[in-house]
C-alpha cells in the first residue's frame, strides 16, 4: 500500500492511472503477482482522481427520439446470431422485433437468416396480429435487404 499510494500521490501528487502506477512501481523494482490489478483498484478508489479526472464524453450529436403517434405502427426489427449451441430444434438465430411506442416485442428463433424465414416472421408476428406497420427499421443485413423483402 505504500509503494502504491508513493507511485499515485507521490511528491508530486500526479494521481496516475492504475496503468501508469503499476509501470512506475515495476520500473522502481517493486512487483507482486497482483501488482496490476492491485494498482488499477488503487487508482479507482482514490476519491481526488475521481473527483478531479476526465469527464466522460457525452455523443457529439444529440439522440432524437423516434416518437410514433399510434400502437404498433413503426418497429425495428434485427437478428440475433449465430448461437451456440443451437437449441434441440437445430434453431440458431432470433429474429426480434420492437414497437416503438408501447415497446413490445416479439421474438422467435429460426434454423436460417434466409429471407423467406424473416418474410414468414413479418407476416406471421406482426401483420397478422397488428396489422400493415407504416415502417419497419433495419440495420441494413444482407438478408433484411435482399430483393424478396
Amino acid at each position: 500500500m505504500k509503494v502504491m499510494g508513493e507511485a499515485h500521490e507521490g511528491i508530486c501528487e500526479a494521481h496516475q492511472s492504475g496503468r501508469k502506477m503499476c509501470w512506475l512501481v515495476r520500473r522502481y523494482y517493486y512487483f507482486w503477482p497482483t501488482v496490476m490489478k492491485d494498482c488499477i483498484q488503487y487508482s479507482k478508489g482514490c476519491e481526488a482522481s475521481q473527483r478531479h479526472g476526465p469527464i466522460k464524453q457525452a455523443p457529439s450529436v444529440p439522440m432524437n427520439p423516434v416518437v410514433k403517434p399510434w400502437p404498433f405502427r413503426g418497429w425495428a426489427m434485427d437478428l440475433t446470431g449465430k448461437i451456440y449451441p443451437a437449441s434441440r430444434k437445430h434453431h440458431c438465430f432470433i429474429i426480434v422485433a420492437t414497437d416503438y411506442f408501447t415497446k413490445w416485442v416479439e421474438a422467435k428463433p429460426v434454423k436460417s437468416m434466409m429471407s423467406q424465414a424473416i418474410i414468414t416472421f413479418i407476416e406471421e408476428q406482426i401483420v397478422h396480429k397488428f396489422g400493415i406497420p407504416e415502417s419497419i427499421t433495419i440495420d441494413r443485413g444482407t438478408s433484411l435487404m435482399s430483393k424478396e423483402m
